[in-house]
């Protein structure tokens, strides 16, 4: 060959080995995709912890579907094994759904599969073709259900153990495949297999590979027929049952194995088709079904059973849970056990009863604690009741506080209520909140629930609607909203209740208590800032809506007229429990019902005052002592009043007798400090040798006003007019002073005192005469 030809050869065999790679992959694909979809209401069941797989079978697990793909394109034969041998001695159940092929199609399909029960290794593979995947000398005894679907005639046979067909008819369809036989065979120990005993054969029109999905049940019973045994097989809607003893077709009918193989050849279609099943159903031994109820017959998940051998205690059975309907299945062979309930259901008791004696016959029957328990379906069911526990819930009242302060509210009432069948709520209990704001509360048993709260603490806004919640059948409690929590094991609701708004009422009094009006106050706080009166209104009490808590200032902006004002603002807050701090005395008090809360603040004023005294004085300005002056004020007041003009001691509803004072060695006397108004000053005696007037004086008091004069004005009074009062200086201070005139006092008639007087007089004036003429004289002399 040249070099050329060695060139194209060597391409020619890279192409032929890509090209049986890619139709290997292709055909290992088209391995899974050429299966048609199950019928929608299967539901597969995974055996891949259950099976060892040999040959060229595989497991798939897709979209749920669990496929044992036993045969395909260049896959011609394989075999899917049981782990653990089962006794014959008792009873199985398979079902499954086994795709053989489509005769209708041209091309010859697959070979068939083969359900086997054999002894032997855990691991075996028979011959392809005729051999089913499982046929030949090393199978030994065994007991073979057959779905045949290629005619094997005595030529394409293994002689050596005579696997063909020969002893039945070939049918084909019209596209030229065989219409296939379901049958039982059985191989001695050198593996030669005997005739078919046939259950079906198929139709030209009704192939058994019909190119979908054939459901099959093949079920043993062991006790049937007096313990002889029965074999049904059920496929589509036919059942063949036989009476047989499959026990006499094993040499170990208490190991075997059991298996599912198939096989097909290069000269199908596609170098192979594909088998496979799919399993829905798979019981070995006598089936318990352990049924977990609560006292009202409800079906409970969770509850966890083991199951153990009586004779040494071996583990069947770990960890055995109840599904969603209550239901945990073991399958057991026969012998003595001890089923016992480890874990309880969430919000159960484990039962009084934990434990059972189960004992196993051969044939499918269970004694429970020494007693036969009737089977159904190949099943015997056993009920187990657990007691609900009482649930506790826990309500947490607190103060709803924007700080996120966690204050408890104590003095809370809440009622729990039941719903009962008729759809009506039954009070089960009420109780109120402690000092730490906890209430608790029992939930007997499941069923719908309503808290309400129907008192709340004085002072804070009515709770809002009752709060409906559930309590399943395990404990649990449903609820959507936020004020629920399940923490550690506690079930609990943290409520809320808002304190109401305050209103503040402050009170302006005198140190007498007397109401004032006229001051002007001013609160603020928490965004808020608040004058009153808003006008010219004259106010003894001013009212302040609306406080939240917080922390506020009560200033007065002015006083009453005449009246000192605070010497600082009050300053006090609110509590979100409603306490109020405050470093001078406010009343509070929590009201009830939609009143709101009450605050209340008494401010009172002092009156300014101004002080009188005086000195009393001659008009020379000498000091004067002993003078006694009476100080009268009014009991009447007001715009219109006008003061009564008699003495005052004879006028009992005007001037009264406020004060009497009598100048000291140096002329002083004090009335102390006057208010503002008007008030009386009377001299009711003079020192001795001084006049007494007969008039007296108006004071007129204003301490607002700032300057002492302003603050004070006198004003005589009478139809002779007293003296008037002075400013003069003492000592360098500016004082009041008041003057008395001497009295005058003429000589008495008929003495000498008054001729006296006048010879006095009549010298006096003689001698000024001659005085003034001398000095004229004088003047005259001197100018000469």
């Amino acid at each position: 060959m040249n070099k050329l030809g060695q060139k194209m050869g060597a391409i020619l065999f890279v192409a032929a080995c890509f090209f049986v790679l890619i139709c290997g992959e292709q055909a290992n694909a088209m391995g899974v995709r050429s299966f048609p979809d199950l019928p929608a209401d299967v539901v597969s069941v995974d055996i891949s912890d259950k099976v060892n797989v040999s040959g060229s079978a595989m497991l798939h697990h897709v979209s749920g579907v669990h496929l044992v793909d036993v045969t395909g394109p260049d896959r011609y034969g394989g075999q899917v094994w049981s782990k653990q041998p089962v006794n014959l001695n008792d009873p199985f159940d398979l079902e499954f759904y086994a795709y053989l092929g489509n005769a209708f199609e041209n091309g010859v399909v697959a070979d068939g599969l083969t359900v086997t029960l054999r002894n032997g290794p855990p691991l075996y593979s028979g011959r392809f073709g005729s051999g089913m995947g499982v046929y030949g000398p090393s199978l030994g005894e065994a007991f073979v259900l057959e779905f045949d679907t290629y005619y094997n005639n005595v030529l394409n046979q293994n002689r050596d153990v005579r696997d063909g067909d020969s002893d039945l008819r070939d049918l084909t369809t019209k596209s030229g495949n065989y219409v296939g036989h379901i049958a039982f065979r059985t191989s001695d120990r050198f593996g030669f297999l005997s005739l078919h005993r046939m259950l079906a054969q198929g139709l030209q029109m009704s192939p058994i590979a019909y190119g979908g999905w054939q459901k099959i049940v093949y079920r043993w019973d062991p006790a049937a027929n007096y313990g002889y045994g029965s074999v049904s097989v059920t496929i589509g809607s036919m059942t063949f049952r036989y009476r047989y003893n499959i026990r006499y077709d094993v040499q170990d009918p208490e190991h075997v194995y059991w298996g599912i193989t198939g096989s097909t050849s290069d000269s199908a279609a596609n170098w192979g088709q594909d088998q496979g099943v799919v399993f829905s159903k798979l019981v070995f031994g006598t089936q318990l079904n352990i049924q977990k109820v609560n006292p009202a017959g409800e079906p409970l998940a969770g509850a966890v059973f083991n199951i153990v051998k009586a004779n040494n205690t071996t583990a069947v059975y770990e960890q055995l849970v109840t599904n969603d309907n209550g239901m945990a299945s073991a399958l057991l062979p026969s012998g003595d056990y001890i089923l016992s309930e480890v874990t309880a259901p969430d919000g159960h008791d484990l039962p009084s009863k934990k434990s059972w004696n189960l004992r196993v016959y051969p044939g499918n029957a269970i004694d429970i604690d020494g007693r036969p328990r009737l089977k159904e379906n190949q099943t015997v069911t056993l009920a187990v009741e657990n007691q609900f526990r009482p649930v506790s819930l826990d309500i947490e009242k607190k103060v709803a506080d924007s700080s996120n302060q966690s204050i408890p509210l104590s003095g809370a009432v809440f009622q729990l209520a039941m719903q009962r069948a008729d759809g009506q709520f039954e009070v089960i209990g009420s109780s109120t909140t402690d000092q730490t704001g906890h209430v608790a509360f029992t939930l007997p048993k499941p069923g719908d629930f309503q808290l309400l709260e129907t008192q709340v603490p004085a002072g804070f806004v009515p709770a809002p609607a009752p709060k409906h919640f559930s309590l399943d059948k395990y404990g649990r409690i449903i609820y959507t909203g936020h004020e629920y929590s399940e923490t550690g094991g506690v079930r609990q609701f943290r409520l809320e209740n808002r304190l109401k708004e305050f209103d503040l009422t402050v009170t302006n009094t005198d140190i007498e208590g007397n109401l004032l009006k006229g001051a002007v106050f001013e609160l603020t706080g928490p965004e808020m800032s608040v004058k009153l009166p808003a006008d010219n209104q004259q106010l003894d009490r001013f009212i302040f809506n609306h406080l939240p808590p917080g922390e506020y200032t009560l200033s007065q902006i002015s006083p009453p007229d005449g009246f000192i004002g605070l010497e600082k603002p009050i300053t006090f807050r609110i509590h979100p429990d409603g306490t109020v701090d405050s470093e001078s005395k406010v009343a509070s008090e929590l009201m009830t019902g939609d009143e709101p809360n009450r605050l209340a603040i008494d401010v009172m004023n002092e009156e300014k005052t101004v002080p009188f005294s005086f000195y009393k004085v001659t008009r020379t300005g000498r000091p004067l002592a002993g003078a006694q002056f009476t100080l009268y004020d009014c009991q009447s007041s007001g715009k219109e009043y006008q003061h009564d003009t008699p003495e005052p001691s004879k006028t009992e509803n005007c001037w009264q007798e406020k004060a009497v004072a009598v100048s000291s060695s140096d002329g002083f006397l004090s009335f102390g400090e006057l208010t503002k108004g008007e008030y009386l000053l009377k001299e009711t005696r003079a020192p001795s040798g001084y006049h007494l007037p007969e008039g007296r004086w108006l004071l007129s008091i204003h301490p607002e006003k700032p300057t002492l004069q302003e603050q004070m004005t006198i004003t005589g009074q009478g139809s002779q007019l007293p003296p008037a009062f002075f400013y003069g200086d003492k000592e360098g201070t500016v004082v009041l002073q008041l003057p008395n005139d001497i009295k005058q006092t003429l000589p008495a008639t008929g003495s000498y005192g008054a001729a006296l007087v006048i010879i006095c007089g009549i010298v006096s004036v003689g001698s000024g005469l001659l005085l003034v003429r001398g000095v004229l004289v004088k003047g005259k002399h001197d100018a000469k």
